[in-house]
């Protein structure tokens, strides 16, 4: 066997080398390199308008709020219901007044005594669905805005959403607020929203406006002082029992709305 080496491969371009001289094995083949597996894809982020349930931020937890809101919409219309029957009470009691001084001398103090007492139970009855309405709404604002901060908007406070409803004054915008930079933080428009906080605000300011007028049979100089607070109170409890229905109605759509645009349901 000979031990002369290989003759060096040609220059880049040049022909190709010789076959190996006799006795010399041919040069070892290399095995091709291993592939590397693709890059797994990123689901593509959803667009201005747009909802994805796939998309969520690392280590965030979305809960269905939809138990929640069908809570608060009944509290709403329990409520609603309740502003019904106040008015009904009230209505009731001066057409009792009325039908007594005009002479129906089957009116009685009595009557009119127990008509007043039907319309503080009516006024019970009021704050108890009111109670009941604002823990309710209270909940589900709470898991709206702790699902807006899963979904990665910044700038939230659930405790805002939840104990601005207790706060005197603040109920009139502090969890709505927190409500509308939820939907806002995610490039979604909530139109019910602000209708809702503006019929709520009027409803309950005619709420406090109907407290405020005070008819007592036994206080009141004449009859027809009692006759032109009896007169306000119907107008006052009839209107707000209207705006309260009307709340209650976009009430429905705006928390609709902002489930679609937060929790996805």
């Amino acid at each position: 066997m000979s031990n002369v080496p290989p003759p060096p491969p040609p220059p880049f371009g040049g022909p190709p080398p010789p076959p190996n001289p006799p006795g010399y094995p041919p040069q070892p083949a290399y095995p091709p390199q291993p592939g590397y597996p693709p890059q797994p894809g990123y689901p593509p982020q959803p667009g201005y308008g747009q909802d994805s349930q796939a998309y969520r931020q690392p280590g965030g937890r979305v809960e269905s709020s939809k138990g929640l809101r069908t809570g608060t919409v009944i509290a709403f219309w329990t409520m609603t219901a309740a502003a019904a029957f106040i008015a009904i009470a009230v209505i009731s009691r001066r057409s009792l007044w009325n039908d007594g001084i005009n002479g129906d001398s089957s009116v009685t103090l009595q009557d009119l005594e127990d008509a007043d007492s039907l319309v503080g139970v009516a006024v019970l009855l009021s704050w108890l669905a009111q109670l009941f309405a604002v823990i309710m709404v209270c909940l589900w604002a709470g898991r709206v805005v702790r699902n807006a901060q899963a979904r990665g908007v910044q700038g939230l406070s659930p405790g805002m959403a939840i104990g601005g409803w207790f706060i005197p004054i603040g109920w009139f915008w502090l969890g709505f607020q927190q409500l509308a930079k939820s939907a806002k933080g995610l490039n979604r428009a909530v139109p019910s929203l602000k209708l809702w906080q503006i019929t709520f605000v009027l409803a309950q300011v005619g709420s406090i406006a109907l407290y405020a007028i005070r008819t007592d049979f036994d206080s009141v100089d004449s009859a027809d002082d009692i006759t032109s607070q009896l007169d306000m109170q119907s107008v006052v409890a009839v209107v707000s029992a209207v705006l309260l229905l009307v709340a209650t109605v976009f009430a429905m759509k705006a928390t609709k709305e902002i489930d679609a645009a937060v929790s996805g349901v």
